[in-house]
């Protein structure tokens, strides 16, 4: 798969991050409140967010928070992806300037017009 690739969704793949995030982060505190194991884990986070504590209501607020921030990390994470499988110089994505003209040049991997009848010779 050389000059097409697959886009990202920024919202589709923030929600799956989010969605991840916050059932670790609530996860950890439930776990936490049920065996007292990991309570310096969410207490060292409880400085991050806030309300987040041990208990069901603070893994609650926990879940929120790893949410949010799971979805903010995945929506700039797609967005940089497509911004690089599109504009990275080892790929070429731009469009044609019109019928008569390639997009690509393969010999130094640049996308710039070039004339179909200059790639043949």
């Amino acid at each position: 798969m050389y000059g097409k690739y697959t886009k990202l969704c920024p919202v589709s793949f923030g929600f799956a991050w989010g969605l991840v995030c916050a059932l670790f982060i609530a996860g950890f505190a439930w776990i936490a409140t049920a065996t007292g194991h990991g309570k310096a884990f969410v207490d060292l986070y409880a400085t991050f967010y806030y309300g987040y504590e041990a208990t069901f209501m603070g893994g609650a607020i926990g879940g929120l928070w790893g949410f949010l921030e799971g979805f903010l990390i995945g929506f700039f994470v797609a967005l940089f992806y497509n911004f690089i499988m599109c504009c990275c110089k080892s790929r070429c994505c731009c469009q044609p300037c019109d019928k008569t003209e390639k997009c690509c040049d393969k010999s130094d991997m640049t996308c710039k017009c070039t004339s179909k009848s200059d790639q043949v010779k």
